[in-house]
């Protein structure tokens, strides 16, 4: 669940919250958190890291703007 750590009374009601969520919401809301981490395990992070250094510079990357000497 996500929820902004400096909400108190938003924590307070997402701890509320799931310790009632049913069985079921749980084991889904697991599953497909575990799909993401699997998928996104650090060699893939560090692959996709990697390449982000290999490529062109951010400032070439963004579209209608042009990159300037300075």
């Amino acid at each position: 669940m996500l929820v902004n750590p400096y909400d108190h009374e938003g924590v307070a009601i997402a701890i509320n919250r799931a310790l009632s969520m049913s069985l079921e919401e749980r084991r889904q809301r697991h599953a497909i958190n575990y799909r993401v981490l699997v998928q996104n395990d650090l060699g893939k992070w560090a692959e996709r890291f990697l390449a982000e250094l290999e490529g062109p510079p951010v400032e070439l990357r963004r579209p209608g703007r042009l990159a300037t000497g300075g």
